[in-house]
């Protein structure tokens, strides 16, 4: 919980051994009752300070604070540019990849000379409709796959490779269902030139209640396109999120073990100057 407001933290991280878990919205979460009393268990969400405590000293409510970043000064003037990025078609044959708990899809955007350091206004991100699972449809129907979209600054140099800028509240798609989610930037961010990562994180199968269910299958992931935008150079990665040290690999290593052309992520961007 918001330690000013005591209100629910929706969809926090929790982290313990090296694996992971989500709060579900009403920011509640049940850790196995087989974790050790001396284990440590960390909490994050964005926007506030993470959380770490002994699995013995946990209490029913555990409260975070806000945390306050110091950020460049930026300048809007009254008379702004804005360009739009549209998006590139999709491939029929392989439209997107299949994700599961602890997964989430990653592209790095490098910008041209046009839209580098513009800020992100609007970030849309598409869903295709699922394929097969008919002999489930019905069960699967009833389910809705909970994800978040995340935007990093990119640095290839560092031993911290995505540096979280921006997370987006939890939104829900039906994989029986073509969807389009459009995601408004709260916060001033810099298309860098040294590259800016956008994510699709999947953090599980929800019912009707909104309550996390077990599911083994995978959830739908985002569209996705081989082409190349004229507007920026993009290179995709598989990161695995819930962990203690989050790993991630090139999707050009995954495409070409399977023999496919390189994916990326299918995005229409708003961008202002």
């Amino acid at each position: 919980m918001d330690v000013e407001s005591h209100r629910p933290i929706s969809y926090a991280s929790i982290f313990y051994n090296g694996k992971g878990l989500y709060a579900n919205g009403n920011g509640e979460f049940r850790i196995p009752n087989n974790i050790e009393d001396d284990t440590v268990i960390r909490i994050e969400a964005m926007g506030f300070e993470a959380y770490e405590s002994l699995v013995s000293n946990l209490k029913p409510e555990v409260y975070l604070s806000p945390k306050i970043d110091e950020l460049n000064e930026v300048v809007i003037e009254k008379t702004r540019e804005t360009t739009v990025v549209k998006e590139e078609k999709t491939t029929k044959n392989f439209g997107s990849f299949p994700l599961r708990v602890e997964q989430e899809f990653v592209s790095v955007l490098f910008p041209n000379e046009k839209i580098k350091n513009s800020f992100f206004n609007k970030i849309t991100i598409f869903f295709n409709k699922s394929r097969g699972f008919n002999h489930k449809r019905k069960e699967l129907q009833e389910k809705r796959s909970a994800m978040r979209l995340n935007i990093y600054k990119y640095d290839a140099k560092s031993e911290a490779v995505f540096g979280k800028l921006f997370s987006s509240d939890v939104f829900f798609v039906n994989r029986y269902h073509k969807d389009e989610i459009s995601v408004d930037i709260n916060s001033y961010i810099p298309f860098y030139e040294e590259g800016i990562a956008i994510g699709v994180e999947f953090l599980g199968e929800v019912n009707e209640q909104m309550e996390f269910v077990e599911d083994d299958e995978f959830a739908r992931g985002p569209a996705l396109t081989e082409r190349q935008s004229d507007d920026y150079e993009a290179e995709s990665f598989l990161r695995y999120f819930l962990a203690e040290n989050p790993a991630y690999k090139s999707f050009s290593e995954i495409f070409n073990e399977h023999g496919y052309d390189m994916r990326n992520l299918q995005l229409r961007l708003e961008l202002v100057k």
